[in-house]
């Protein structure tokens, strides 16, 4: 049997961030993103507690984020500035 509770609560969001026509160079390098997205976390007060992250040859770079409270995924495709 299906439980349905009359009251509904949020546990969580999801937020979908597509950026078009980024500095390549910038999208791609794993110094910068790393840096951005640790201040995100920092910020939101998000607590980490792993990160992984693989560089793409030619380009392109995947980070993953394992949070406390959920998880951050950010890939780039710099050759299509996204």
């Amino acid at each position: 049997m299906l439980y349905t509770s009359p009251v509904r609560r949020v546990l969580a969001r999801h937020h979908v961030v597509e950026l078009e026509g980024v500095d390549g160079a910038r999208s791609d390098d794993p110094v910068f993103v790393r840096r951005a997205l640790g201040r995100l976390c920092r910020e939101a007060k998000l607590n980490v507690v792993r990160r992984v992250q693989h560089e793409f040859t030619p380009h392109g770079l995947t980070i993953l984020y394992v949070l406390r409270e959920s998880h951050l995924a950010y890939s780039s495709w710099p050759e299509r500035s996204y």
